[in-house]
């Protein structure tokens, strides 16, 4: 029985606690759709520090916990800015 974590639109489909989501409880296709459904935020988001800024400030600390998982980082700060090295955007 394989249990699917994520609805189709990408947003995670069962409760996860606060601080535990992360990439290794979807199976790759989910990881891939849930990725995808963080970032088209910030890919539809001027590309300036600010406007990143208030996108990453909308993220729920599940979607903050997850995309930590995702790019290996250890605090939101150090995430913020591989977000803004992915997009090519300079932080001050």
């Amino acid at each position: 029985m394989k249990t699917c974590m994520l609805k189709p639109d990408g947003r995670p489909d069962q409760l996860v606690l606060n601080g535990l989501d992360c990439p290794q409880l979807y199976s790759k296709p989910e990881r891939t759709l849930r990725r995808r459904s963080l970032l088209v935020r910030f890919d539809e988001s001027r590309k300036a520090e600010s406007a990143f800024w208030l996108v990453f400030n909308t993220l729920s600390w599940n979607d903050v916990t997850f995309l930590m998982g995702v790019f290996r980082v250890e605090s939101d700060w150090a995430l913020f800015r591989a977000l803004c090295r992915e997009y090519k955007v300079r932080v001050a």
